[in-house]
């Protein structure tokens, strides 16, 4: 094994640290000034969040070697592109809330394609379990509205079940192409990638949520999606 690749130096550890650091700020800021107080409008506070995040992670995904820290950019990287994709579904009216779900379970889908197209790497562990696990969670306990009570029309309430289970597929195949492919060549133990897959696998989840939701919502899912990145990663070890 290549140990300029595999190990992790101090460097290392810290660039990892300050990206975790910078994604969560960054997110929580933009959505702050443009989900609530609504300094800005929303689809800029969308556009200057995926892109305050996504041209660093770029760059440190292709300049960075170590395949351990590499994963975690890249798993961040292409949620971020993913939040860019979402963004537009900002210009719909929060009472055109079909619409909204409308517009992001076409995007999801084409963000599905995609994923599918480039294909599994030869290497990447065949693992169901975190996929199907993001898919259920997004669809049953994630969205703002099955936590205010009011699910609307039927249609509202299929539409929101089908955004959420293609976000879910997403975010597992996502997964599986980066952080999890990335544990067949630098593992450092079950507890210690169970630690660090969490927090991954939540700040994914988390830049994600964003981009999802209307009305403020995505705050919601912001905080309730990253709790399960934990619970994918011990259920993918099973």
């Amino acid at each position: 094994m290549n140990k300029a690749i595999s190990n992790t130096s101090c460097l290392g550890r810290v660039l990892t640290i300050a990206a975790f650091g910078w994604v969560v700020m960054v997110s929580f800021g933009w959505q702050l000034v443009g989900g609530i107080d609504l300094v800005i409008d929303p689809v800029w506070a969308g556009l200057g969040q995926a892109l305050t995040l996504a041209l660093p992670l770029a760059l440190l995904f292709f300049l960075w070697r170590p395949v351990r820290e590499r994963s975690m950019f890249a798993a961040w990287l292409l949620a971020s592109l993913y939040l860019l994709l979402l963004t537009p579904t900002r210009l719909f009216e929060p009472v055109q809330s079909q619409w909204v779900l409308l517009t992001q379970l076409l995007i999801s889908l084409l963000v599905l394609g995609l994923i599918i197209f480039f294909g599994r790497p030869k290497n990447a562990p065949i693992s169901l379990t975190p996929m199907l696990l993001a898919a259920g969670a997004a669809a049953i306990i994630a969205y703002p509205w099955l936590w205010g009570g009011a699910l609307g029309s039927l249609l509202d309430t299929l539409l929101a079940l089908a955004v959420g289970l293609v976000v879910g597929v997403n975010a597992g195949l996502i997964l599986s192409r980066t952080w999890l492919n990335s544990l067949t060549i630098d593992s450092r133990g079950r507890g210690w990638d169970i630690f660090t897959g969490g927090l991954v696998i939540g700040a994914m989840l988390m830049i994600i949520a964003s981009g999802l939701s209307f009305n403020s919502g995505q705050w919601r899912l912001m905080l309730v999606l990253p709790s399960l990145g934990w619970l994918a990663m011990a259920l993918s070890y099973t």
